[in-house]
């Protein structure tokens, strides 16, 4: 009896579960995607902005390089390719008090409207999904 039992119980502790064997093999290092049954689930915007917004070097991964930096007043309007590597959504960084809205454009395109209150700072961050991954591909400046 006493064989039996330590048997069962070698046994339980040298099996590892499945389960975790997928789960931990299913997630994606450089993404936010979920890998299901060897099918890449699209990257959620939500989850994406939040990494985007608190890890520098996921954001630079997944800023354009040239970015399209298009600064607008009510006269003209000018189009620059520029390095960009970081772009800040952290109310401490901004001397003016800023909040940001997320705007759904089409079903591969989101608008970021950044906006400081009573200052007249409004700049639109524009991402677009390719291959199911998010990425800053330009930067609309209409502040006064």
């Amino acid at each position: 009896m006493r064989v039996v039992i330590l048997m069962l119980f070698f046994s339980f502790i040298s099996c590892k579960p499945k389960v975790d064997q997928k789960i931990s093999n299913g997630l994606s290092v450089d993404t936010l995607s979920l890998k299901l049954n060897n099918e890449v689930l699209p990257e959620n915007f939500d989850d994406f902005f939040e990494k985007f917004k608190s890890d520098t070097i996921f954001q630079i991964q997944r800023i354009d390089k040239p970015l399209s930096v298009i600064i607008s007043d009510e006269e003209t309007e000018e189009e620059e390719k520029q390095e960009i590597k970081y772009v800040s959504f952290n109310q401490k960084d901004w001397d003016v008090k800023i909040q940001f809205n997320i705007v759904k454009v089409s079903k591969d395109t989101m608008n970021v409207i950044l906006e400081g209150k009573d200052t007249g700072v409004h700049i639109e961050h524009l991402f677009a999904k390719r291959s199911d991954k998010w990425h800053l591909f330009q930067i609309k400046n209409f502040s006064d």
